[in-house]
This record gives C-alpha cells, structure tokens and sequence, in this order.
C-alpha cells in the first residue's frame, strides 16, 4: 500500500513538472515571438518617417488638483509678469515724452 502511495505522488509530481515545463516552453516562445516583432518592428520604424501619437497620462485626482494649481500659478505669474514689462514700457514712454519736452521747451521768463 505504501508503494502505492509513492507511485501516486510519484506520478502527480512528474505531471507537475512536465505542465510546469509546457508552461515555461510557451512563454519562451511567445518572449521570441515579441522580441522578433520588436525588432521587426524597429527596422520598419528606421526607414519610415516618424507617425505622430497622442497619449493619454492617467493620474489620481489629487494629483489633478495639483496640476491644476501649478498651471494657475504659472498662468498668474505670466500674467504679472507681462502686466509689469507693460508697466516698465510705459514708463520707458513717459520718461521719454518728459525728456523731449524738457529739451525742446522753451523758457522765456514772462
């Protein structure tokens, strides 16, 4: 009975190990298959021109939130930033205009 016993789980061993074998011998092939087509793949993107994609990024929503703010803080600081250049150009203006009155103005006392 005993020998039976062994024989059995003998048995249901050397069936595990051949299924785990077929297992790995299909992902082998299938690991070659896709490097083949990687490659494959790659020697037709070298003589094509390159295709434009779109991607999609998928993040959580703080992580949104997040972004979002940083592109209102950038987007203030741009506008600050263009409000102020305006700022200095007028200025740069009036200094001129007030320069070419000076010099061109004429004092006659009376």
């Amino acid at each position: 009975m005993t020998c039976q016993l062994l024989e059995k789980e003998l048995s249901h061993s050397r069936a595990m190990a051949e299924a785990s074998n077929a297992h790995c011998t299909i992902m082998k092939r299938a690991e070659s298959a896709a490097r083949a087509e990687l490659l494959r793949a790659s020697k037709k993107s070298k003589t094509r021109r390159a295709i434009k994609m779109t991607a999609r990024y998928v993040a959580h929503d703080t992580m949104k939130e997040i972004h979002a703010k940083a592109q209102e803080k950038a987007q203030r600081a741009r506008e600050t930033a263009e409000k102020e250049a305006q700022k200095a150009k007028e200025e740069a203006v009036r200094e001129a205009r007030i320069q070419e009155e000076t010099r061109t103005r004429i004092f006659t006392g009376a």
